[in-house]
């Protein structure tokens, strides 16, 4: 199912949507990115488990050769380079799979630079730097027009305030402080489920609960959206159109007046 091109007249029809997916291990994530058009989708494979993707069609990059690799990759992406063997302008969806083990990628960056045989705060904040710069970069692909979509694992946090019982919720899996930063960075943080394990049948949510951290900037979306990120999108899309439309009729209503 194609995505649609749905054009607005104004330039906000053409920024990109950010999305954070995260779940368990093994619920799907990367066989979701699968639902994104092939032909107009990059992923950048981290936790090297792209083999359920091998014959899909999709174009994905491992990234196995450090950080000088991954900004060669973004470079590339915000250029839209071209030569006789890559066209990267074709991508209009770019994933990273997964935040998690883009995280654990830097913490082990820095833990060889410093020469030390453990991990300690300082290696830690670093990590949690590079990620929020690396995570803050590719967000801003939105703003050329591309789509982005990060995976991530789920921990549990106690949210406790008072110490008298203990209150956890589900967050994507980051690092200790930057969680909740980097779904506020976010246009959307879906939790992947299984609704129903008879008809082993998976869905996205978008909405908060108190036991999972989900959020959505657009309206009219679904308690649980199909686990299909072409559907989503197309759904993102026409949101987005129908709602430049409204305020435009609001704006000339308000300057007849």
């Amino acid at each position: 199912m194609p995505v649609e091109r749905l054009e607005g007249q104004n330039l906000r029809s053409k920024q990109g949507f950010s999305i954070l997916i995260y779940g368990e291990p093994g619920i799907g994530k990367t066989t979701l990115l699968g639902t994104l058009p092939v032909g107009k989708t990059l992923i950048l494979d981290v936790e090297a488990g792209l083999y359920v993707l091998e014959h899909s069609g999709h174009h994905y990059i491992k990234l196995s050769q450090g950080i000088s690799q991954l900004d060669e990759v973004y470079i590339k992406i915000k250029t839209n380079y071209k030569d006789d063997y890559d066209d990267f302008s074709q991508y209009e969806f770019i994933a990273i799979d997964s935040l998690t083990e883009l995280y654990k990628w830097f913490q082990f960056y820095y833990l060889e630079k410093s020469g030390r045989e453990h991990f300690n705060r300082d290696i830690y904040g670093k990590a949690a730097q590079k990620l929020r710069e690396y995570l803050r970069n590719f967000r801003n692909l939105t703003h050329d027009g591309k789509h982005i979509i990060f995976t991530a694992l789920q921990t549990q946090m106690d949210l406790s305030s008072d110490g008298a019982s203990e209150v956890r919720k589900t967050y994507p899996y980051l690092s200790e402080g930057f969680t909740q930063e980097v779904a506020q960075l976010m246009d959307l943080v879906g939790h992947l489920e299984i609704i129903s394990r008879i008809k082993n049948v998976r869905g996205i949510r978008f909405e908060d609960n108190g036991v999972y951290f989900a959020k959505s900037r657009v309206d009219g979306l679904d308690k649980w959206e199909p686990a299909d990120l072409t559907k989503l999108f197309t759904k993102l899309l026409q949101w987005r159109v129908e709602k430049i439309k409204r305020e435009e009729v609001e704006e000339n209503e308000s300057c007849e007046d």
